[in-house]
């Protein structure tokens, strides 16, 4: 999953294992995106 940000900036987040919003909604700061699960690795 990639974030935009204001001004440019990015945020990629490739470890998820649930994802609790979808492309294109609006965020307020501190918003969880979603979860990391356990590989066991």
């Amino acid at each position: 999953m990639q974030v935009v940000h204001s001004f440019g900036f990015e945020t990629t987040y490739g470890h998820l294992s649930v994802y609790s919003v979808q492309p294109g909604q609006y965020l307020d700061r501190g918003c969880e995106v979603g979860s990391v699960g356990k590989t066991g690795l």
